[in-house]
């Protein structure tokens, strides 16, 4: 199939998101303007109005970006994932939780370098971290945000895309906790670039959330291998905090952050709710 330039299809799974998924289609509606964009959205195992709002915001946005809006009875990214299979155009695609935001200019900022390259590519618009609201995850977060692991790499995290021939790379998304570490680990190096003129807005959960998240985070990796994840290479990343002083006050809240998750792996979709909290 030849590739149309401009087009791109977004996946948005969403499980009981009637809290943020709003946000998150509006702002692929605003950055759509000039691309042939069709969103697919799977509304998987929802008992609100997931659904409806994602058909609102299509019903808005005809003539922009094609919509199209699948609902599952199972909660189930994986199966999510998969759903949305059916509706791709065989171009690019963007992975995009529907608790993401995307910064302006960022889908222009993927396909150009996905068009680029001869060859599969995975790439990842850069997390701009939302100021945490208190101590211990600001400490947590000034330390993690700079690792050169997670610094330099396709981290996931809330939005990823493959070009035609990267997404040939897999067929079905397999039964795993962090499908973005599963496909990073189909693309060498040389093949994961982070776009510089794409953003997302990152927010990580605070208290206890943070490290139910984190042992979630963990949980998914070991299912993988360490390999896997963007965050493998700790004398790497232990080197590059010793020659940072600025960071070293915070180590004490990265390292209680990171004990405590691992007390913490019962649950295996855990994920921040609080953020989810409406009125």
């Amino acid at each position: 199939m030849t590739e149309v330039p401009g087009r791109v299809d977004v996946v948005v799974p969403a499980h009981n998101e009637q809290a943020l998924i709003g946000a998150c289609l509006s702002a692929v509606v605003s950055d759509a303007r000039g691309l042939d964009v069709r969103v697919i959205v799977v509304a998987n195992g929802c008992d609100d109005a997931t659904a409806e709002i994602a058909r609102a915001v299509g019903d808005g946005a005809a003539g922009i970006v094609g919509f199209v809006v699948v609902e599952l009875p199972i909660a189930s990214k994986p199966a999510a994932l998969n759903a949305a299979n059916d509706h791709l155009r065989g171009g690019p695609v963007v992975y995009l939780d529907a608790d993401t935001v995307i910064t302006p200019g960022s889908l222009g900022a993927l396909l150009a370098v996905m068009d680029a390259p001869a060859g599969p590519v995975m790439v990842g618009p850069r997390p701009i971290l939302v100021r945490p609201a208190d101590r211990m995850t600001r400490g947590f977060a000034a330390v993690w945000s700079h690792l050169p692991s997670v610094r330099g790499e396709v981290i996931g995290g809330g939005c990823y895309a493959v070009n035609a021939e990267g997404r040939q790379r897999w067929g079905a998304f397999p039964d795993v906790i962090a499908d973005d570490a599963y496909v990073r680990s189909l693309f060498a190096a040389g093949e994961r670039k982070v776009v510089d003129g794409a953003g997302f807005l990152l927010v990580l959960p605070s208290g206890p959330e943070l490290s139910r998240v984190l042992a979630r985070w963990h949980r998914g990796n070991a299912e993988l291998g360490r390999s896997a994840s963007p965050a493998a290479g700790g004398s790497r990343n232990a080197r590059a905090v010793l020659a940072a002083p600025g960071l070293w006050r915070h180590v004490p809240a990265f390292l209680w952050v990171q004990v405590t998750s691992r007390f913490r792996r019962r649950t295996r979709w855990a994920r921040a709710e609080s953020v989810r909290t409406t009125g």
